[in-house]
């Protein structure tokens, strides 16, 4: 009788396992996402029934990337949750692989770096363990990048100086440019201008190997800027005098570049050279018709002429700027008229001078509401990351909810988190 019992489920099984592996078939055919997933949904179901778990775990896999594109990140995020406790069971290994990066790529997705960082890592941790064929730079790299995008900085360079050795051990030369460009962003960040330059400098020598002359230029105005924020005037000059000529002879216009004959002028410290690079640039300005441009220029040139003590160029410049102002351009305006204020009181118009410096005052003040402003938004955002992750203290202490839901809780904060970094980077530098 036992037997016989047996061999009647054996039978009763292999005729579930047919059915859902139709079904599945069936589900993988279908064009229209919301029938393939009610499809699916009727596969888990079935295995559910028959206890079959590896087909049960089979269909999740195919439906939670469904949910996720079709507006129900709820249904696809709890799913995978599941997924990682059911495949881990199965020793479904590269299954489970690609769940954590399937979850990274979501948590990335909605501008969660810290939580699409951490699966990385599970995925990193995982492939470790038990011998995965995983491409392990670039997972070192991506968790860099991710935890840069978090501002955990020296987490970031943790992972980016692992993934640095493996690619240079290997020769990846186009994976190692990416990893040594977010190793000089992160480290100019940090504000280790040194460890900038030799990463950047590092770049240049394998762009000069490949040939790619464009990026190449784009380098050296990038370690000019590094060498101009070190104080480095004259490295800072050679670097961006040597990108003009490099993009002068890719046959390259001045309007395509004023930014940079800004800054060859204004890292000049001969001021006949300053105002002919400043001329150039205002030129470029006017044929690209850049009204912002050619007012900041105008006000770097009458900054020039004041202190030349030619007052009457100084003027002429500066009203030119001012002539350009419609309110659009708060800041720019602000310079000129302080500007204004020295050059009249350098012609000894004192009540001009006044009028001047009151509305320079009357911008500032401005600009300084909104910087309050935003400082009152910084202390309102902190203030919500302390609810926030009290909430899910008490919450996990509790266990009133799913673990999807919690993860959710986490994500908000997670944000508020990163909003807060960044305002207190931007701070700092400012």
């Amino acid at each position: 009788m036992t037997v016989l019992l047996l061999l009647s489920l054996a039978l009763q099984s292999q005729s579930d396992s047919v059915q859902i592996a139709q079904l599945l078939d069936e589900a993988r055919n279908t064009v229209n996402a919301i029938n393939a997933i009610e499809k699916y949904e009727r596969c888990i179901d079935m295995a559910d029934r028959a206890r079959l778990k590896y087909l049960k775990s089979t269909c999740k896999l195919e439906v939670a990337p469904l949910y996720i594109s079709n507006s129900q990140s709820d249904k696809g995020l709890l799913t995978y949750f599941q997924l990682v406790n059911s495949l881990t069971e199965q020793r479904r290994f590269q299954e489970l692989f690609t769940t954590y990066t399937a979850l990274s790529t979501y948590y990335a997705s909605r501008q969660m770096p810290k939580s699409a960082a951490d699966y990385l890592k599970d995925a990193l941790r995982l492939s470790d363990s038990v011998s995965l064929n995983a491409d392990k730079p670039v997972l070192l790299y991506e968790i860099g990048k991710l935890e840069l995008e978090a501002l955990e900085l020296d987490l970031a360079l943790e992972y980016l100086d692992k993934a640095d050795g493996i690619a240079s051990q290997e020769s990846r030369k186009n994976l190692l440019l990416k990893i040594l460009r977010l190793k000089a962003k992160t480290y100019e960040t940090l504000n280790r201008l040194d460890e900038a330059v030799r990463e950047n400098e590092r770049i240049l020598e394998l762009l000069e190997d490949s040939g790619d002359r464009v990026n190449y230029t784009n380098q050296l105005n990038n370690l000019g800027f590094i060498e101009q924020r070190r104080g480095n005037t004259s490295k800072a000059l050679d670097y961006f005098l040597q990108t003009l000529e490099e993009r002068e002879e890719m046959g390259l216009k001045d309007e395509e570049h004023i930014p940079l004959l800004m800054n060859v002028a204004i890292t000049y410290q001969n001021s006949k050279e300053s105002k002919a690079y400043l001329n150039r640039a205002l030129q470029a300005a006017k044929k690209s018709k850049n009204t912002a441009l050619q007012a900041e220029i105008l006000d770097l040139l009458s900054v020039a002429y004041l202190n030349e003590d030619d007052f009457y160029n100084a003027q002429i410049y500066n009203q030119s700027g001012l002539e350009l102002m419609d309110g659009s351009m708060p800041e720019v305006e602000m310079e000129l008229n302080l500007t204004a204020s020295v050059v009249y009181e350098k012609l000894l118009e004192y009540e001009t001078a006044l009028e001047y410096y009151k509305a320079y005052l009357e911008i500032k003040d401005s600009l300084d509401v909104a910087k309050r402003l935003s400082q009152e938004e910084l202390a309102q955002q902190q203030l919500y990351l302390q609810r926030t992750e009290k909430q899910i203290q008490e919450v996990v202490d509790k266990g009133e909810i799913k673990d999807y839901q919690l993860q959710q809780l986490k994500l908000e904060s997670e944000n508020k988190d990163i909003q807060l970094k960044n305002q207190q980077l931007d701070a700092k530098q400012k």
